[in-house]
């Protein structure tokens, strides 16, 4: 029976990369059928336990990747996406999907931005997102001006509106594939 899920979740995969490639977007119409799916599958196949593992999974997966989509890493497609993909996989089979999936994403972006001159803005975003808290946190435990200086140069919000367009569904799509491959091995992490 479990084939069925994993062929669905194969159908799921392919499809929305062709859709991010393509069209630049996960549309709303494949991620809720899937999302759908994965619920009622686990509700059928195992009652109530199988609807909590599935929700549970689901928000796993939306739920961190709806912190990215926030901060402007990612596309709203990709995080519905990733809770379509949880909804079928469980919160531990999400959890450490996510893992790959960061350092493949990681590695594609840096490449895609480097080749095309960017990567200066990526690392401003990064540097954004972990060291403003860091400088403030110090500036509140040290006093220290310096902290507070270098608090206020990672102000400059406009770096959140420079887009630069990656299509994360290939990344999603190999990060979720090495989970699976590696869970019904009985190599993976968890």
């Amino acid at each position: 029976m479990k084939v069925v899920l994993y062929i669905a979740l194969a159908s799921l995969l392919a499809l929305a990369s062709y859709y991010d490639f393509k069209e630049r977007r996960i549309p709303n119409k494949l991620t809720v059928p899937f999302l759908a799916f994965g619920v009622l599958y686990h509700l059928l196949t195992a009652g109530l336990s199988g609807l909590v593992f599935s929700l549970a999974g689901f928000g796993i997966g939306l739920g961190v990747f709806f912190i990215f989509f926030a901060l402007g890493f990612m596309g709203a497609g990709d995080a519905k996406l990733m809770g379509a993909i949880g909804s079928m996989l469980g919160w531990i089979l999400t959890a450490e999907a996510i893992l790959y999936i960061a350092a493949i994403g990681g590695v594609i972006a840096i490449v895609t931005m480097a080749i095309k001159g960017r990567l200066w803005v990526l690392m401003k975003k990064i540097g954004f997102v972990l060291l403003k808290p860091l400088f403030y946190f110090l500036y509140l435990k040290t006093k220290k001006q310096s902290f507070l200086e270098w608090y206020n140069k990672f102000t400059d919000q406009k770096i959140f509106t420079e887009q630069e367009y990656i299509p994360y569904a290939g990344a999603i799509t190999l990060g979720t594939v090495l989970a699976v491959l590696l869970n019904i091995t009985g190599n993976g992490l968890f």
